[in-house]
């Protein structure tokens, strides 16, 4: 069986990973069922178990199950990216990691997880050609932040750099990989509008 391992923030990314589960994981299945083989996703939102645990230590495990499950699902790996850079860990937490994965690189210092994950499955890995990038546009942004709190929770100016010199990093790197879709906040239904692009090309993958 072959496992996608979907990289990105959570918060504002919940329509986009239910639809991968609820239509286009289907789509995908029954696709390749005809050759005799299985196909998951490897959605981390729900959390990673780590119940009585001081909080350094919780760090340190979600940081060591991201990269083991990317490792795990190498080389199909999903990248969603939106307005949010995420949580950023602390360096002494990523040098622990780091040293387990013998992969001590500065370049992932200072950076949210879901950079890091994209650096080690991506931006780094020897053969990326199972990678896919999915990044959002929203119409009426101004209205999407005003309804919806949790969109840019805790981001910073600095925040907001990091994250556009990553999508300038990964558009250097796979220009022919990237699928920029473009969507309207409802805030009626609170969810977005003209996610049918989205859903198309992640069924050709």
């Amino acid at each position: 069986m072959n496992t996608i391992f979907v990289s990105s923030t959570f918060q504002d990314m919940q329509q986009e990973r239910d639809l991968l589960r609820d239509r286009v994981l289907p789509l995908l299945k029954a696709e390749i069922r005809r050759y005799g083989r299985n196909i998951e996703l490897c959605d981390l939102r729900w959390g990673v178990n780590s119940l009585g645990m001081e909080r350094d230590d919780s760090d340190i495990k979600v940081l060591q199950v991201c990269f083991n499950e990317i490792d795990k699902a190498k080389p199909y790996f999903i990248v969603l990216l939106g307005d949010r850079y995420g949580w950023i860990p602390d360096e002494s937490i990523v040098k622990k990691i780091l040293g387990g994965k013998e992969m001590q690189d500065p370049d992932y210092f200072g950076k949210s997880v879901t950079e890091m994950e994209i650096l080690y499955g991506a931006l780094k890995a020897e053969k990326p050609e199972h990678v896919y990038f999915y990044f959002r546009k929203i119409n009426n942004i101004s209205v999407y932040n005003e309804t919806n709190p949790s969109a840019s929770l805790r981001e910073t100016e600095r925040d907001r750099e990091h994250l556009e010199s990553l999508k300038h990093r990964i558009l250097k790197r796979f220009p022919e990989r990237v699928h920029t879709y473009e969507v309207t906040w409802n805030p009626l239904k609170k969810e977005f509008d003209g996610m049918d692009f989205f859903a198309r090309w992640c069924a050709a993958i």
